[in-house]
């Protein structure tokens, strides 16, 4: 047990040294972590694609400063309802002159949903791409 009494006025002010100097270095910690990655990022990605076909995700990512960010990690993960009906390639890249890109293709109708990790998970986005039928007509059907 800590016995800090007015009798001991220099164990007391360690104790608040201590404390503070703690404080301070893990703040300190803790804003370094959250400012190393930060990126503006962009999703590029159509509203819909037809069933069958696979469709591009283009994923921009810059710097603070606005520069093109390179070698960054970008991970995507589809929704869970889709794992076996749906498949992003790759799962994972880096970044190359500020862009990243995964094709999706799925084999049942419907809105697949798309998680984009940027950096080491600090920066998260949420998109989409809806799977429509072919709408080209019945085969020998009249115009």
């Amino acid at each position: 047990m800590l016995n800090v009494t007015l009798r001991n006025p220099l164990r007391l002010c360690a104790l608040i040294l201590s404390l503070v100097l703690g404080v301070f270095v893990a703040t300190q910690t803790s804003l370094a972590q959250s400012t190393d990655e930060d990126y503006n990022v962009t999703i590029l990605v159509p509203h819909s694609t037809v069933l069958g076909q696979s469709q591009e995700i283009v994923v921009r990512v810059r710097t603070l400063q606005g520069e093109p960010a390179q070698g960054i990690p970008v991970r995507f993960q589809l929704d869970p309802q889709w794992h076996g009906d749906a498949k992003i390639v790759p799962e994972e890249t880096t970044t190359q002159d500020g862009i990243a890109r995964a094709r999706v293709r799925a084999d049942l109708i419907g809105h697949v949903g798309v998680t984009v990790r940027v950096g080491f998970g600090t920066v998260l986005k949420r998109t989409g791409l809806l799977f429509v039928p072919f709408s080209g007509g019945e085969p020998g059907g009249g115009a």
